[in-house]
């Protein structure tokens, strides 16, 4: 209610601040009439006078008062059309009353008619909760971004848009912000753990030395940090070093509670080490509902084709060079193009598999299987968004 009475206020204060100049200038125009013709009377009674005195002759006091009551005549119809047709100065009065009625009137008719003056209100807190879903997220970062171009030294911006990348899986970018925030702002757990896990995505769940070393100095700072101990097990499994990538997953659930949502996914890592070491059996199947509650870092691990490799194959890249180990980091993103050839009805499949070949720096391979992609799900319209988003984020 006072939001209407204070629209109503400044509605009639723009009226009156519009109509006010017009009145005044037909008031002051009334009043200039009216001295105007007392003065042309007088002149005509003093005109009177001297002819009776004899100052003047008949013929020119004639003409004297044939100009005066010219000039008294143009006054008295300039006092007319100031004062309006009826002659009694009320008509601006009655033009500016209806225009502060008719004017707010209308207004609030035509929004009655138009308007939504049933929409309830929408706090501050509720509408900066709802931001995130409804500004242009794409637009925002292409801001961010424009202002890290003319300010690259500007650490705040990187350490801000760096988790953005991350969730938008642009891996690489999200490596490269964190990196820079680093270098500029210091080191700090969230960053270090960012970084870290934005370079082992970027490598398809291959965990590579300096996401090692992140990890690392994120568990000398604070040692109840899951996702490092996490990231740090599974680069213990591919090395080969199944022993200590057991104890690994043994000290891990040893820090959460029965019911944790990530519990499962470390009993199965460390059912399948055990299993390969010939100390448990095979891992245990998952429900949907526990897959649903895995965090996302320790879905996408699931997924990735890193996990891919046998027992020996997992013992021998221990003792791999790095050109070997890229080696046998090739020969499974084959064996992921052959299934996917063999059976192509696996989206993130693809989606792996693109982004396997743009970490390898093979782009025309990239571009090659999202054109299967596309064409494995021709007229499925969803399917077929994904793939253009996904291609989006990688350049494509």
């Amino acid at each position: 209610m006072v939001l209407w009475i204070i629209f109503a206020a400044l509605t009639a204060a723009v009226l009156v601040a519009v109509l006010w100049p017009v009145m005044r200038a037909r008031s002051e125009d009334a009043a200039r009439a009216a001295y105007d013709s007392a003065i042309y009377r007088d002149q005509l009674q003093e005109i009177e006078s001297d002819l009776d005195r004899g100052l003047i002759g008949e013929a020119e006091a004639e003409a004297a008062k044939t100009e005066i009551s010219r000039r008294l005549l143009s006054a008295a119809e300039a006092g007319e059309a100031s004062a309006g047709p009826s002659g009694t100065g009320r008509s601006p009065v009655l033009s500016v009353g209806l225009a502060l009625v008719c004017i707010p009137a209308l207004g609030l008719v035509l929004y009655l008619t138009y308007g939504s003056p049933s929409l309830p209100d929408q706090p501050l807190e509720a509408r900066l909760k709802e931001a995130p879903a409804t500004q242009q997220i794409a637009g925002l970062v292409a801001r961010v971004e424009a202002r890290l171009r003319n300010h690259p030294e500007d650490g705040t911006g990187w350490d801000v848009i760096a988790p953005v990348y991350l969730r938008q899986r642009r891996y690489q970018d999200a490596a490269e912000a964190y990196e820079r925030a680093i270098r500029i702002l210091g080191e700090s757990v969230p960053r270090l753990a960012g970084y870290g896990e934005a370079l082992v995505l970027q490598n398809n769940g291959i965990v590579p030395e300096a996401a090692r070393r992140a990890f690392e100095t994120v568990l000398a700072s604070d040692r109840t940090q899951l996702k490092p101990r996490f990231w740090l097990a599974m680069a213990k499994e591919q090395d080969g070093q199944l022993t200590e990538a057991a104890a690994a997953w043994r000290e891990m659930l040893k820090l959460g509670s029965a019911n944790a949502p990530w519990r499962k996914v470390v009993e199965q890592r460390l059912h399948a080490v055990e299993a390969k070491l010939g100390q448990g059996g095979a891992t245990p199947p998952g429900t949907d509902g526990e897959a649903k509650a895995k965090p996302d870092a320790v879905a996408r691990a699931e997924q990735q084709p890193a996990r891919g490799p046998t027992a020996e194959d997992v013992r021998a890249a221990g003792q791999m060079t790095p050109e070997q180990r890229m080696a046998m980091i090739n020969s499974m993103v084959e064996g992921l193009a052959q299934r996917l050839q063999e059976n192509g009805d696996d989206l993130q499949g693809w989606q792996r598999l693109v982004r396997a070949y743009m970490v390898l720096g093979k782009r025309d391979a990239a571009l090659q299987a999202l054109a299967s992609a596309r064409k494995v799900f021709e007229g499925n319209g969803e399917a077929l968004g994904q793939i253009d988003a996904f291609a989006k984020t990688l350049g494509l």
